[in-house]
């Protein structure tokens, strides 16, 4: 029984509208999926920050690697997923060598850059702004991050994908341990990590993991207990997978090679934090400055102008 006043987590459905399922085709056509990736945005430069953001794709990079190890031969590419606005879903593929991997392997982060075309994909970007970072702490009022902390994570459940539209399952999630000592995952690699609470399963990897459903909970009380924004939420970071251990019964005869079937889903899970995103994004500097620029062009702005109109309603790209 919840106490009087209190509500279960609220978690608003736009959360959910920067995630896309990645997938590939095998060599019969038949397509599969393999995880989930979002959307994230940045501000473009000072001079046209208001009206300029580039846009891009973020996943773990396990799993742009798990794809490409099963793409057909002569195959190099991607698929990705989207939701359409006229309520549909739609495949579009993307080239392989278009994802970034950040140069740290124990990062586990891929990073695409790529436009968010409003007349045929129904998603929005996260902004780099609401990320859980240095000074997010400051800005949110000195709230800091702590053991127990609720969140939420939004990616792909297989038995339930969606046949018309992409449907993002949401699990809830509690910080079991703070960044620290590295953390080493099951391949070895040590990661600057948190460890959450939380049955991570195959594709969850490069989930969004959202920060923090209690404070956003209890920013709307009372009257505005209904009125809710994504932005309430931070983006912590990104789910990279879990830790298994092996199943006791099925070791129990002495010398019996332990499979991946005996594992057992140890609860704590692995998350990339989110600044981690930005190192990646130093890939794309010249791209984006070019983009810039082209956009100026365009738009006949000038490089020396201090400040711009505020954007219309299709201007965040």
């Amino acid at each position: 029984m919840l106490p009087e006043g209190e509500s279960l987590p609220y978690i608003p459905e736009q959360l959910l509208k920067c995630v896309v399922f990645v997938g590939y085709e095998d060599e019969t056509g038949n397509k599969h999926f393999m995880g989930s990736a979002f959307w994230i945005s940045r501000p473009g430069p000072e001079d046209i920050r208001q009206v300029f953001r580039p846009s891009y794709l973020v996943t773990a990079a396990h799993v742009i690697d798990d794809v490409r190890k099963r793409l057909a031969p002569g195959s190099s590419r991607v698929l990705v997923r989207m939701n359409t606005p006229a309520g549909g879903q739609i495949w579009e593929d993307t080239p392989l060598h278009w994802w970034k991997t950040h140069p740290d392997s124990g990062a586990d982060l891929a990073v695409m850059k790529i436009h968010i075309d409003e007349g045929r994909w129904d998603h929005l970007a996260w902004p780099t702004e609401a990320f859980v970072n240095s000074t997010s702490a400051e800005e949110d009022g000195g709230r800091r991050i702590e053991l127990g902390d609720e969140l939420a994570l939004a990616g792909l459940f297989y038995p339930h994908t969606g046949k018309e539209r992409n449907i993002p399952i949401v699990r809830v999630a509690n910080i079991a341990a703070l960044r620290g000592e590295p953390v080493v995952n099951r391949d070895g690699y040590p990661m600057d990590a948190y460890l959450v609470e939380c049955r991570s399963i195959g594709g969850l990897s490069g989930s969004p993991v959202f920060y923090d459903i209690y404070a956003a909970k209890r920013s709307f009380q009372g009257e505005f207990r209904h009125v809710m924004t994504p932005i309430q939420f931070r983006l912590l970071g990104v789910m990279h997978g879990h830790f298994n251990a092996p199943d006791l019964k099925a070791d129990a005869v002495a010398g019996n090679p332990i499979k991946d079937t005996d594992l057992i889903n140890m609860g704590i899970a692995i998350v990339i934090p989110a600044e981690r995103i930005v190192e990646v994004l130093n890939c794309f500097a010249d791209e984006e400055a070019r983009e810039a620029e082209r956009f100026r062009q365009s738009k006949g702005v000038s490089t020396q102008l201090a400040a711009v109109e505020a954007p219309d309603s299709g201007a965040n790209r």
